[in-house]
């Protein structure tokens, strides 16, 4: 069945609201005129309970003890409930909240292919739409087909309810959406509702009911690094769409990433170009340098030691700039003076997509593979590039095939 859906859930993956929260415990807390304070720590063992409503009233027992009758206390917890709604809205207008990685990319690019996007949250509906309003902004309306919550926080609506109002009103059979959670919790609700799963927010403990975990949306197609959310890229979002696809037709495994059977890696670079590596000294001149470059065609040339070990890598690049500082005694100086010693390199299991990101990121076209500590080959951006043309071609053609075989 084709992808059809797309369930985010708005407290843990539209953004990491636990900090939001915990700060609105606090404030309502000093506010009812207590010094408690709530640490992150503690804070962790609260999430056991999905209503807000429920963490406070575990809180304030915690810290009370025995002291207040059950009346009192019931209203005090009524009077901090209320009130958390105010000042979550004020921390949220503070901008307190940004959107994590990839969520607002993701959402526009399944807009833009037809696909439906529906928020879910165990928070008050009227504070998730004041919380996608900030996040979003004016285009929330349009990029969101609907929005589900309890509508209050005393609202009866289980977070299994929430799941299933959503795919009503989405208007879809749950086994064409995909939902990604924050807590295995959440994660094995969607799949009760018959809404295949995925987990951000760290490695939990995967099962039959759970595709797979990840820590961020940019994961899925290996942005792995903690990047802002404004480095997040438009194609990314198309990407991250792409990746959910293969992940909602069965071709990932349980831990996330393309199945073994098409993730094109390093090593299918090695095998088509071969391990050879051109090499120089770090004692060689420049002169020689810029020599043996021209006459192997290439840009850059990886640095040898004595005992064979990776020393560094020099490029044209750092002729230039070497050039731009020394003047004419460049042609005097030595490789060694040059090259670039803080080598980033990659392994032959690495995912192709991975390494392309990477060189693009940090702005270079050659990098050394290694094994073991042992240098096996150096892949360029052109091969890169080239590869991972036939790896999307190859995608393309598996999920052609899929959705015909599944009509």
């Amino acid at each position: 069945m084709n992808l059809q859906g797309i369930i985010l859930r708005a407290d843990g993956v539209i953004a990491e609201t636990d900090a939001l929260e915990r700060s609105v415990l606090n404030h309502v807390v000093q506010s009812a005129g207590y010094t408690w304070s709530c640490t992150r720590a503690a804070y962790g063992a609260l999430r056991q309970h999905a209503r807000r409503r429920d963490r406070y009233r575990h809180f304030v027992r915690q810290n009370l003890g025995h002291g207040r009758s059950s009346d009192d206390f019931e209203r005090l917890i009524d009077v901090m409930t209320r009130h958390s709604g105010t000042v979550a809205r004020e921390l949220i207008d503070k901008d307190y909240l940004d959107p994590r990685p990839g969520a607002r990319e993701l959402a526009s690019a399944a807009r833009q292919e037809g696909v439906k996007i529906a928020i879910v949250s165990a928070l008050p509906k009227p504070e998730v739409e004041h919380l996608m309003a900030h996040l979003f902004g004016e285009g929330s309306k349009r990029l969101i087909s609907c929005i589900t919550a309890p509508e209050t926080d005393d609202g009866e609506e289980s977070l299994l309810t929430v799941y299933q109002q959503a795919v009503e009103k989405l208007g879809l059979d749950p086994a064409s959406c995909i939902a990604l959670e924050a807590t295995p919790h959440g994660a094995k609700t969607a799949r009760v509702a018959g809404i295949p799963a995925v987990i951000l927010l760290g490695h939990h403990d995967a099962s039959e009911d759970i595709l797979f975990t990840i820590d961020e949306l940019p994961g899925l197609i290996g942005l792995d690094d903690q990047r802002e959310a404004s480095m997040v890229t438009p194609g990314d979002g198309i990407e991250i769409l792409a990746a959910l696809r293969r992940a909602h037709a069965g071709y990932f495994d349980v831990f996330g990433g393309l199945h073994r059977s098409y993730a094109m890696k390093v090593s299918d670079i090695l095998k088509d170009k071969g391990s050879a590596v051109k090499a120089v000294k770090a004692s060689d001149s420049i002169l020689a340098l810029a020599q043996k470059m021209k006459s192997d065609a290439v840009g850059a040339l990886v640095v040898i030691g004595p005992s064979g070990k990776l020393e560094g890598i020099i490029s044209e690049r750092d002729i230039a700039n070497g050039l731009a500082t020394h003047g004419d005694s460049l042609t005097r100086m030595l490789v060694g003076d040059l090259m670039t010693r803080a080598v980033v390199t990659c392994a032959p299991e690495d995912p192709i997509a991975q390494v392309a990101k990477i060189m693009t990121q940090r702005r270079f076209r050659h990098m050394p593979v290694q094994q073991n500590g042992e240098l096996i080959g150096v892949v360029s951006i052109g091969d890169v590039l080239k590869h991972r043309l036939d790896e999307l071609q190859l995608e393309t053609n598996v999920l052609r095939d899929f959705v015909i075989a599944r009509g």
